[in-house]
């Protein structure tokens, strides 16, 4: 069964796993875009060759932005996710 495209007008959070190939447009050009969007909470940014997780929040009129180490908390949708249950079964680089 194919799935395609998943999207919604009034996004809380965008996960975005890196690829090799466009990680520098994902992770300037595309946070910008993404955090323009009104409704956006949290975009969450997992590079997956690399144990790398970027975390941009907005909070007021301003993004902060975190690198977790072990405990990934997304509040817009109320969740905690481990790092280590992140990449679990994945073979990463150092």
């Amino acid at each position: 069964m194919a799935i395609g495209p998943i999207s919604t007008r009034f996004p809380k959070l965008i996960v975005e796993v890196l690829s090799p190939s466009t990680s520098t447009l994902d992770l300037r050009d595309k946070a910008r875009g993404y955090l323009a969007i009104p409704t956006l909470g949290e975009y969450l940014v997992i590079d997956s060759p690399k144990r790398f997780v970027v975390l941009h929040r907005r909070a007021d009129d301003r993004v902060e932005t975190t690198w977790p180490t072990s405990a990934i908390e997304l509040a817009s949708i109320s969740a905690v996710l481990s790092l280590n249950g992140v990449y679990d079964g994945i073979l990463v680089r150092a």
